[in-house]
């Protein structure tokens, strides 16, 4: 874990820095929608049900988040390979679908100073990472997201 935050934050200072100009902002005026639009039908309940046991027993706040399992280094190893991967800037906004407890856009702020919007169908969650995690969390359907500007 320390070698891949060390090996991030060197990669971070390597980049050429924008100016605060050039940066694009943080979804100014932006706004979740809103969650009563949501429509949870009997397949999606299915679906979903082990993530709304997981919400409801406070797992967020745990090392397990909402996986089954501790949240590892693997964990961040593949958001790390993506965020390269995908080359991100500081300053970015990245969209972060089913983004539960709000972990990764936590890592995603602190590794890469990228600005993140987080969608989960969960409200539980949504609410834990607005208290806990770095990022605009909304709750919301991620089947549909012509919402987002």
């Amino acid at each position: 874990d320390e070698q891949l935050v060390r090996r991030c934050r060197a990669r971070r200072r390597s980049l050429v820095h924008r100016s605060a100009e050039s940066r694009p902002r943080s979804l100014p005026g932006f706004r979740c929608p809103n969650a009563s639009r949501i429509n949870i039908d009997g397949e999606l309940s299915r679906k979903i049900q082990k993530y709304s046991e997981r919400a409801e027993a406070l797992q967020c706040q745990t090392h397990r988040g909402m996986w089954r399992e501790g949240m590892s280094d693997v964990h961040k190893c593949v958001f790390i390979t993506v965020a390269h991967f995908l080359g991100f800037r500081p300053g970015d906004t990245v969209l972060d679908w089913g983004s539960g407890c709000g972990h990764t856009l936590s890592w995603a702020k602190a590794l890469f100073d990228v600005d993140g919007l987080g969608v989960d169908i969960m409200g539980p969650a949504v609410v834990w990472a607005r208290t806990h995690s770095v990022g605009t969390f909304c709750h919301g359907d991620g089947r549909y997201l012509d919402w987002i500007p």
